[in-house]
């Protein structure tokens, strides 16, 4: 898809030949970040096609129709529609439309035809067969898979099916210009801003004499969680200028979260931080939490241990949310590690440990290092992972998995299979493992980079494909580039 436009899936409900439209009830969207959110009831939508408009059988660009083929009461169409989205409300220019009547075994068919797509990365569109559930309860595969080259949109997800947190768009402002929900009385250094009609929370943090922050600034709000709730994503869009960190890792600009059971204290460890140690422009970020057992409040604190100024907005919370993941591109782009997020990080890949999961440049060529090397206590992390998870396409039978890899000063560890790898994991549409654990692509001892190759048959069931770089039980420095998807059956 290109950059502004939407894909729709559903039923073709009527189509008009002379006005050149047709109703589309949509059960599903996709948008171009690749996230795909299914409708709990279907929503007409009018679509427009103009003569540069494609329209062709599911699975084959190349078989052209008419929309008179469509005109048929009879029959029970379905189709995906690509277009330029102009907002709720508003028909839909159609660029591209695909369309079936029925699919069996991965073969897609129209009136007769029968299309079989094999997965070779033409722009014609494979279809994953959507799951029946609420998107806030159960984490549903998406019903399309966009296999084409368009420009690489680096974020893997957008905002969420369902947010259950109200005060985060700062737009709900009191007689006292606070924010609903919020309560602060630092006025000085927090403060309600707005730019172009939008609203967001500003944290201003003086520099002392060494240029770093005079103390902590925070704005923390509390609400209370459903016992339903087991997992959640924290959404945040922040940006940051004239940041300076201090002296410790956690001094940073950050928006922190704490569980907190019925008595308010702290339920569960310690949670992962959205947090900025640079400037930057605002950058959509998130985090996905396991919900402690007796945690029956969240509490979430824009605050700072770094001096500069930060701003906070659109504050989401999903609670149950699916699994996040990445559509398969004919090119694999996330492989090569040269397509870098506004944070600088390579796209798709969970760098959540900047001690030890880094990028590194070698004669401008990027790859992703996990470095585990034994501190000046000896200690070292016993696991390090930063995985990335793709959607699969149903039909798929076999997939290869190729990278290139190099370690120096591995100890392993006393069992043989801690050693530093590239783990497949098939993953059904919860993101739990599907069947028996899958071989590994792994080096036992140091060694100049190598390419490593495996090929595996697909888990009846799984939906995802989770590729993670890791080192387990073992210290060490490991590099990881190249890696590479192909279908082979």
């Amino acid at each position: 898809m290109h950059e502004g436009e939407i894909a729709l899936e559903g039923k073709v409900h009527t189509v008009d030949v002379g006005q050149k439209t047709l109703v589309l009830n949509v059960t599903a969207f996709i948008l171009p970040n690749g996230k795909t959110s299914q409708l709990p009831t279907a929503k007409a939508k009018s679509v427009v096609l103009d003569a540069k408009t494609v329209l062709y059988v599911r699975g084959d660009n190349k078989r052209l129709l008419s929309l008179a083929d469509l005109n048929d009461a009879q029959d029970d169409i379905s189709a995906l529609v690509i277009g330029k989205d102009l907002g709720s409300g508003k028909a839909l220019p159609a660029r591209e439309v695909a369309v079936w009547d029925r699919v069996e075994n991965g073969k897609f068919s129209f009136k007769g035809a029968t299309v079989t797509n094999g997965a070779q990365g033409n722009d014609a569109v494979p279809i994953n067969p959507p799951l029946v559930g609420s998107p806030t309860d159960t984490a549903s595969p998406p019903p399309t898979q966009i296999a084409s080259n368009d420009p690489v949109n680096v974020n893997a997800i957008s905002m969420p099916v369902h947010n259950v947190f109200p005060y985060g768009d700062f737009e709900d402002v009191d007689e006292k210009g606070i924010p609903t929900g919020w309560v602060f009385s630092d006025h000085q250094h927090i403060k309600l801003m707005e730019e172009d009609g939008n609203h967001f929370l500003r944290i201003i943090s003086p520099p002392g004499a060494d240029g770093k922050a005079n103390g902590f600034i925070a704005a923390p709000i509390r609400f209370k969680m459903s016992p339903t709730w087991k997992t959640i994503r924290l959404y945040a869009r922040m940006r940051a200028a004239n940041l300076k960190l201090g002296s410790k890792p956690w001094e940073t600009a950050r928006l922190a979260l704490l569980f907190e059971d019925a008595g308010g204290n702290r339920a569960g460890p310690y949670q992962p931080v959205i947090e900025l140690k640079k400037d930057s422009d605002w950058v959509d970020q998130w985090e996905d939490l396991q919900v402690p057992q007796s945690a029956a409040y969240l509490s979430l604190s824009p605050e700072t241990f770094a001096a500069g100024t930060i701003d906070y907005d659109n504050i989401q919370v999903e609670p149950n949310p699916a699994p996040v993941s990445r559509v398969i591109l004919k090119d694999f782009p996330e492989g090569d590690f040269e397509h870098l997020d506004a944070l600088g990080n390579p796209i798709g890949w969970r760098m959540n440990d900047s001690q030890h999961i880094k990028l590194i440049e070698e004669a401008g060529n990027h790859f992703l290092r996990l470095d585990n090397s034994p501190g000046p206590d000896g200690k070292w992390v016993p696991f390090l992972a930063a995985p990335c998870r793709f959607r699969l396409d149903p039909i798929w039978k076999k997939v290869r998995i190729k990278a290139r890899m190099r370690v120096h000063d591995l100890k392993m560890g006393s069992r043989g299979y801690e050693d530093a790898r590239l783990t497949p994991l098939f993953e059904d549409a919860k993101g739990h493992q599907a069947g028996p654990d899958t071989p590994v692509l792994d080096l036992k001892q140091d060694c100049d980079w190598v390419e490593k190759s495996v090929t595996l048959t697909v888990t009846p069931g799984s939906v995802y494909l989770t590729l993670s770089p890791e080192m387990l039980g073992c210290s060490g420095v490991a590099d990881y580039d190249d890696i590479r998807l192909e279908v082979v059956g």
